[in-house]
């Protein structure tokens, strides 16, 4: 890479691939070019350029693919032609992948379409590392729980611990998804994990686990509310399993 498109990556390495056009994603033209038909779906000049020898598992910035391009434009006919083509939907880029994506897309074809493809539903990415069901929890509004179950169903470690990379000092390690759901009071992902059969003793490294959790809480949440109803029915849930909470 000559020294002014060096500086050009530079300049906007620190945009968030989510938000970044086309042309600062990729560099090469014949890139470019690739990930544009791929985000219109249009699948002959697609074809015709990897026939010309365009690798679809090239690179742009922060190490993004085509395949990402197709589906941030969610196009799922490019999505698809990629994948077909060899797109490897395990590349780790800008801190995440394309299981990472589409664990939080609302459209659960692409991620079913990648697991398909040899997606790894226990790959780690990220900042600490976690694996795509992390990005299944969320608060109310911005979960994917379709996608949670698909990934158990597909195999996922529903224990998978996050890494223990340390942000401001602490380690963000050993947080498993039933300890994420419950920082973030989602009691009602946390009974469903239970069920599905989530470890309730695993405890982090800063030695917080699953009753800790529900004690800081259970005091504050509104009564008759929906995780205040969930809560009860997790308490309960490790009653039966001989915890007291």
């Amino acid at each position: 890479m000559d020294s002014e498109n060096k500086q050009f990556v530079l300049k906007v390495d620190n945009e968030l691939v989510i938000s970044m056009p086309l042309k600062k994603m990729f560099l090469d033209p014949d890139v470019r070019k690739l990930a544009q038909y791929a985000g219109e779906g249009n699948l002959t000049k697609l074809d015709e350029l990897v026939k010309q020898g365009v690798n679809v598992n090239s690179s742009g910035n922060q190490g993004a693919t085509p395949l990402f391009w197709a589906l941030r434009n969610e196009n799922f006919s490019g999505f698809k032609r990629l994948l077909e083509l060899g797109a490897d939907p395990n590349i780790v880029f800008a801190d995440s992948s394309i299981m990472h994506w589409a664990a939080r897309h609302k459209d659960i074809r692409f991620l079913q379409l990648a697991l398909k493809f040899k997606g790894n539903p226990d790959l780690y990415a990220g900042n600490p590392k976690k694996t795509p069901i992390f990005n299944t929890i969320s608060v109310e509004g911005g979960d994917n729980l379709p996608a949670l179950e698909l990934l158990l169903k597909s195999g996922a470690d529903i224990n998978a611990p996050t890494g223990s990379e340390k942000i401001f000092g602490i380690s963000m390690g050993g947080v498993t998804p039933v300890l994420a759901a419950a920082n973030i009071i989602r009691f009602d992902i946390v009974y469903s994990l239970l069920e599905a059969g989530a470890d309730y003793a695993v405890v982090d490294d800063n030695k917080r686990n699953l009753v800790s959790r529900i004690k800081s809480v259970q005091h504050r949440l509104q009564e008759g509310s929906k995780q205040e109803i969930f809560l009860k029915k997790v308490v309960k849930w490790l009653n039966d399993k001989g915890v007291e909470v």
